[in-house]
């Protein structure tokens, strides 16, 4: 955790030669992890935390602009950003699909209309 906490990306920690895991079992390590500290009690659970959402935030502040432009892909993108954050913040049940919100349809005419 202390790599992660240090800013360090799932590929650089599974490379380190104590860690030796693919980037994939590194984030199951980091979500079971934040799952179970308790961000009250942990230090570096708190300090994890915090890199986390500031790692969503950063992704969701690049797509943002393309999100709020009509990009249906950056839309998709977002929404899941979001989505994972509302899950973190145990507030999943209420975090609708992504997709939910996605209607080409009605975006490619609002499109239109603002030509």
């Amino acid at each position: 955790m202390r790599l992660f906490v240090a800013g360090h990306s799932y590929r650089d920690i599974g490379r380190h030669p104590k860690v030796k895991l693919s980037p994939k079992g590194v984030g199951n390590v980091v979500h079971r992890y934040l799952a179970e500290a308790n961000p009250n009690q942990n230090t570096i659970g708190q300090q994890a935390s915090v890199v986390y959402l500031e790692r969503l935030e950063q992704m969701l502040r690049a797509v943002w602009p393309q999100a709020i432009r009509g990009d249906l892909t950056a839309v998709r993108v977002a929404l899941r950003i979001l989505a994972q954050e509302a899950r973190f913040h145990g507030l999943a049940g209420s975090a609708p699909d992504a997709d939910l919100f996605v209607d080409a349809g009605a975006l490619d005419a609002y499109r239109a209309k603002r030509r």
